[in-house]
Parts: C-alpha cells; structure tokens; sequence
C-alpha cells in the first residue's frame, strides 16, 4: 500500500491505469478488480468531479497486479505509522468508553438517590416534592438513556473505524 495524489483524471480507469500496469489478455478483468480496490480504500473517488487535484489517495496492494513503473514510492507507509496509529485509535476508545461509563454511573446515582427521596416524600406525604422529584426522575431517565446510546453510537462508530484501518494493513 502508498499513498499518491489525484492528477485530474477523469474516469476511475484512467486513475486506475495510471497507478497500475495493466496489460494483457485479462487486462478487463484487472482494471475491474484494480477500481473496485481503490472504490473500497478511497469512497471519494466515487465522484472524481468534485476531488481537487493533489487530493491524497490511498493505493492498496492488489494482488495480481504490479503497481506501473515509477508509481509505488520506494518507501511504502511504514508499519510503525500503523501500529502508533493503531494505539492512537485504541486510546480513543478507550477514553470514550471511560466517559460513557461515568456519564452513566452518573444517572444511575442520581436515579438511586431520587427513588429514596421518592419513598421519603411519599412516606411523609409531601405531594409537591414528590412530583418535583418524579420530573427530576424523569430527567435521570432520560440521561441514562443518553448515556447509553452515546456509548453505543461510539462503540459503532469506532468499530467501523478499526475494521477500515484493519483493512490497510
């Protein structure tokens, strides 16, 4: 895998061709797998109209395919910056999990405080302060529930995110 920029082709082929040798009798049928590589590595170049010149572009090995003569750089992305890149990533997750975690352990204590002061306003028959604290309840609720739903979409989003960085190496 390298990494190139855009030079204003236009059509995926021509890129295609650009970064490829592609020759032969299977020629067709090595364009086809050489786009459809670089469509999955790079989804902008789905639109080549709007992707200014100079744009970077990741090139991913395919196999069967010989980069084209003075295309791949001598020195391919380095497997450190991968890997720092990799701890970055697990940083972040990390991180964000430990802030939906307390987000949530938050609302679960506020919950667990405002169901005694429920029982106590009943018990002493505090109508008022019990409705107070009901739409308090309420509230606690609904950030519980935010809570966890900021994890998940997180947790999702982060996940994708390590699957395509996964996919480079």
């Amino acid at each position: 895998m390298w990494i190139t920029t855009y030079r204003g082709e236009k059509h995926l082929s021509e890129l295609a061709g650009r970064l490829f040798a592609i020759e032969g009798p299977e020629s067709p049928m090595l364009a086809a797998k050489v786009e459809e590589a670089l469509l999955q590595t790079n989804p902008h170049l789905g639109n080549l109209d709007h992707i200014p010149e100079g744009t970077p572009i990741v090139v991913p090995d395919v196999p069967g395919v010989e980069p084209a003569k003075g295309e791949k750089p001598a020195n391919p992305i380095p497997n450190r910056l991968f890997d720092e890149t990799a701890r970055s990533l697990n940083g972040i997750v990390d991180i964000l999990a430990a802030a939906a975690d307390r987000k949530s352990e938050a609302a679960r204590n506020t919950l667990q405080w405002l169901d005694a002061e429920i029982r106590r306003a009943r018990a002493n028959q505090d109508v008022e302060t019990e409705k107070r604290l009901i739409d308090f309840e309420a509230e606690a609720k609904a950030r519980l529930s935010d809570a966890e739903a900021f994890r998940a979409r997180h947790q999702d989003i982060l996940g994708r995110m390590k699957r395509d960085f996964n996919a480079f190496e």
